[in-house]
This record gives structure tokens, sequence and C-alpha cells, in this order.
């Protein structure tokens, strides 16, 4: 770049703080050519720059530039996205009238406040009606900014901020008379964090020894309950685990007199909590807790994989009380962030199993998404999580992600079939929208069919009835009155009938085919004859037909 700019915002001083994924411009104080820039390598400076000549060997190649009016002899050095990979020390270099000169930079990542062992809850024992000092140390390469953040009454001192060693402050404050919780920020230009500081009474009479405490797998803590009674045979003596305020398990402690001690011996990271110590009577109940807080390697408490269109995700949830680092591997070769490859993580709520109970904590969770998956990626992936205790390591095999590509394939043939049932489902729910319970709109649908079938039946059986009547009455013209016992004897009547044509001569089948009978009937009919056996056939096909309805 050959244009002018200002560079009032660069930074000229030899120590420099840039917040991360940020840019930064350092500007060096010389004009004359050549001018060289070093920065930080393996184990000694690389050469980043010569002139406007940029060293692609180096790995922040791609994001290092040289601006500047280069005319008037600037050559700036330009980081973007600055990373942890960028930290370190930087010079520029040149020559003026013959002698070499240098500057030296040196940049660091400004991250936000944070308490040693990252502790967030202290505790401070005090006496009534006198201050109580209250000290807490963080390290920030800023000096911080403290102020509180909960009162539960009384005067609140001004917090001072002292240099106690490298990049560590001493927080100091005074608190009169009132016990409980208070709260108070700590901040920098990176951002801040919430601790809580909590009063005791020192009167108190109980107490237990240390009122933190950290192990891990090699070692043991002894807590040290002491109740200040002289006498405590008629008391009696417990502890119990708690996490978050939430109740884990009693546990018994070896008493001796008026302490009672409680070992924890090869403590993993389901130990920690608060450890409380009760004295009570029945009556009364004193007590008193301790802090505990195992260091170990990190620890999966869940996984995940499923498909998502033509994508297929892998996470892993996991616990660490310090800073850790996240692997992916495929096939025990590292994968790295691509076009295909999204790899990320970042805190979440996990959840720690204790027996019969599940304890939700502060976690994380890393993400791993392969897009565009197909069969030849159907292979074992694995993720290892470390710390500077250890490490742990998860491997999603190759026959879950099989199943899992295989599943989702066979979910997409049946889509037709799912949505049928849906429609099936959404029916069902039509029906019962209003409020009425399904079994009993299917029971008013069969109750109003067999309504009104009876009604048609009823409807014919009368329709039947008036053509025997009219029959009757073309067999006895003239004949108004009805004898009492004609219903009585209908059917006789109706077999006196005679049938012109009917033979009786047969003794051996006195009775024809219904199929005779019809062939008869067409022959007469074509005859142009009628007669009262034509009737009669007809009545009693009639008649037949409705019993048999019936």
């Amino acid at each position: 770049m050959t244009g002018h700019q200002d560079f009032s915002d660069a930074y000229s001083s030899s120590h420099l703080l840039v917040k991360q994924n940020t840019s930064i411009v350092i500007a060096c104080p010389f004009k004359v050519l050549p001018i060289i820039w070093l920065g930080p390598g393996e184990e000694k400076l690389n050469t980043y720059s010569v002139g406007t000549l940029i060293n692609r060997n180096i790995s922040a190649y791609s994001r290092i530039r040289l601006i500047g009016n280069h005319s008037n002899g600037e050559y700036n050095l330009n980081i973007l996205n600055v990373s942890t990979d960028d930290v370190g020390t930087y010079q520029c270099q040149s020559v003026q009238n013959g002698t070499a000169v240098q500057r030296t930079f040196i940049l660091n990542i400004l991250e936000k406040p944070k308490t040693l062992s990252n502790i967030t809850f202290y505790k401070f024992k005090t006496k009534i009606g006198i201050p109580t000092k209250v000290a807490v140390e963080v390290h920030s390469l800023q000096v911080p900014t403290i102020s509180w953040t909960r009162n539960i009454g009384g005067p609140l001192g001004a917090w001072t901020a002292t240099a106690n060693g490298s990049n560590i402050f001493l927080l100091s404050s005074t608190v009169i008379e009132h016990f409980g919780q208070y709260g108070i920020k700590v901040q920098n230009d990176a951002g801040s964090i919430d601790l809580t500081l909590k009063l005791i009474l020192i009167e108190y009479p109980v107490t237990v020894q240390p009122s933190n405490a950290y192990c891990n797998a090699s070692t043991r803590v002894n807590l040290v309950c002491q109740f200040a009674a002289e006498d405590a045979k008629d008391w009696q003596t417990y502890w119990t685990h708690n996490r978050n305020g939430n109740f884990i398990k009693t546990l018994p402690g070896f008493v001796n007199g008026n302490k009672s001690i409680l070992q924890i011996s090869f403590c993993d990271y389901r130990d920690e909590g608060d450890y409380i110590c009760k004295w009570k009577t029945e009556f009364k109940e004193y007590f008193a807790s301790s802090f505990v807080r195992p260091n170990g390697p990190p620890r999966i408490t869940d996984t995940g994989h499923w498909r998502e269109e033509q994508n297929i995700w892998m996470t892993v949830d996991f616990y660490s009380v310090q800073e850790s680092i996240v692997h992916w591997f495929k096939n025990d070769k590292a994968l790295a962030v691509s076009r295909r490859i999204r790899i990320a993580t970042s805190s979440s709520i996990v959840k720690l199993n204790y027996t019969n109970k599940i304890i939700k904590e502060d976690g994380f969770k890393s993400k791993l998404c392969i897009s565009n998956f197909s069969s030849n990626d159907i292979t074992s992936y694995s993720c290892q999580v470390v710390n500077i205790y250890g490490s742990v390591e998860y491997t999603f095999v190759v026959h879950l992600l099989n199943n899992t590509f295989n599943q989702y394939a066979y979910e997409g043939q049946s889509t037709e079939m799912n949505t049928t049932q849906q429609d099936s489902v959404g029916m069902k729910e039509a029906f019962t929208d209003v409020g009425i319970p399904l079994k009993y709109v299917l029971i008013g649908i069969c109750l109003v069919i067999v309504v009104i079938t009876v009604a048609i039946s009823f409807f014919w059986y009368n329709n039947q009835r008036n053509i025997l009547k009219e029959y009757e009455g073309q067999e006895n013209p003239g004949s108004n009155e009805q004898d009492p016992n004609e219903h009585e004897h209908e059917y006789d009547d109706i077999e006196s009938i005679p049938m012109n044509g009917v033979d009786y001569s047969n003794t051996e089948n006195n009775t024809r085919d219904a199929s005779d009978i019809e062939r008869e009937h067409a022959i007469e009919n074509q005859s142009g004859s009628t007669s009262v056996e034509n009737g009669y056939l007809d009545m009693n096909e009639s008649k037949f037909a409705m019993y048999t309805y019936i």
C-alpha cells in the first residue's frame, strides 16, 4: 500500500494487549529502508517481512499485512484475527547512519480476569462488631475494577487492587457486622467474573478445617469438624455431601470426643461439593461446611449422533474443572476445519450421574459436523479431551454411524406412508376436536345406522302387506265382509287355489323346482293370458322374501 493512512491507533508501546479475534497494527518507529519485521517462532524469532515482501513460510502468512505510506518509509505490521498463536515477541529492525537499530514489542491476548484455581465462592470468618477484611487474588493482564453487586445490609468498604506478583492482583475491602453472602464483579477490558463472598460468625460452635480443599485420585483429604463443647456425648454428629444445593448422600465420620473426621480418598469429579458437618440434639442443631474440589482429567458425561439432511452430527458433552483442549480424529488421523468439516466447542450444562440422582453442572459440549456425508465417509470417528491432569476419549464406531446413515435413507422412502398415517391421525383429531371422545362418536354413528335400517325394514314390511291385501281383494270381488278366521287360514286358502297346468300325478316329486314354475310363467305370459295362479306365485315369492329378510 502506498496511500497515506492515519495510524494514530497503532501500537507503539513495548507491551501490547489485544482481544482475541481482533486486529492490531504495530507501528515501526524507523523510516529508513530496509524495514525488517521479526516475529515469534518455535525456538527463535522468524523473519516475517523484508520491506513489502512477506515470508510465505510463516503460519500467519495469510493474516499479515504491511501497511502505511511506503514512500515515507512507513512499514507497519498489521495482524488480522489475532489468536493465541500470535502471542510473543516482535521486532522492527533497520539501519540508521550505518548502525543497526531495532524496537521490541511484546504481544499478549487480553482475557477476562480469573481467580486462582478458578474458585468463585469464598468464606470469611468474623466477629460481631469488628470490621471484616476480605481479600481475593485474581489473574489479569490489566488492573481490574471491582464493584459490589449484592449487599445484605451494613456499611461496605471500597475495593482496592494491589499488584501481588506477575499479573496477580490482591483485591481487598471491609464489611461490618452483617453476616451472609455478598456479591462482587471483577472486570477488565476483555470481560468480567462474578464472585460470592460469605461471612461466617467465628464464635459459631462448629468449625471445619480446611474450609476449602483440593484432591485428586492419588491423594486424600481429611476434613476435621470441631464442636466447641466440653462434653459432646449427648450430641449426634454426621456429615452430608451436597452439590449446587442438591443433597447427595449422608456420610459417617470418625468421632473422637468433640471432633468428627471425614476422610475422602481417591476422589474424582463426583466428590466435588459442600461437605456439611452437623452436631445435633433433639432441640438444637449446629453445622459448618467445607468445599472440596477434585483435580483430575476430563469426564465425558454424554454423547450423541444424528443425521440432518446430508449432514452427520456427532456431539460429546464433558466436564472439566481445568481448561481443556478438544481434538477430533477420523481413523486416528486428526481432523481440521474445512469446507466439509465443522468443529466447535462451547459452554453447556452437563448432567453428572450419582447413585439414583442426576446433578446439573456447568460443562462443555464439542460438536463435529460433516457435510455431504456419504457411505464412503462411514468409518470410526473419535473425540479426545485433554487437560493438564490427563485425557479421555470417545469413539463413534462404524456400525453406529452406518445405522444412522441407513435409517435416514429408509425414512426418506417411507415419507408417503408416514404422510398417510399423519392424515389419518388428523382425521381422528378432527372428530374429537369438539371435546367428544372418539369411542362415543363411533357408537353414535352405529346407532344412527341401526335406526335407519329398522325404519327402512318397517316401511318395506308395511308396503308388502298392502300388496298382499290388494291381491286378496282381486280373488274375492264384490265381497266387502271379512271372515274373522281369514288370517288364521290364510295359508290354507292360498294352497287351495286351483292351478291349471299343475300335474299332481307324479308321486315321486310333488314339489316342483322353482325353475319349472318360472318356465310355465314365461310360456303363459307370452300367450298374453293372466290368471290367479300368476298372482299367487308373485305373492308367494314376495312373502318368502319378506320372511327371509326379517
